[in-house]
């Protein structure tokens, strides 16, 4: 990856982080996924915001939530 990174920018500047989850994506995912900590939740949650579980799984276990 460092050398794609070397490709596109130039020596000294930082790339920009591209995010995959808004604010609002995570309050809503981790207020859901709080209420009810199933995997039918996270099913639900992937369909809704077009993600795929294992996505939401690695958010929520970032945010330190996933159980």
């Amino acid at each position: 990856m460092k050398w794609i990174t070397r490709l596109f920018t130039r020596k000294g500047e930082k790339m920009a982080q591209v995010k995959n989850y808004s604010e609002k994506d995570v309050a809503f995912i981790t207020e859901q996924y709080t209420k009810s900590p199933t995997r039918e939740t996270v099913e639900m949650l992937a369909e809704k915001l077009g993600k795929n579980t294992r996505s939401i799984i690695a958010k929520l276990s970032r945010e330190g939530v996933y159980v």
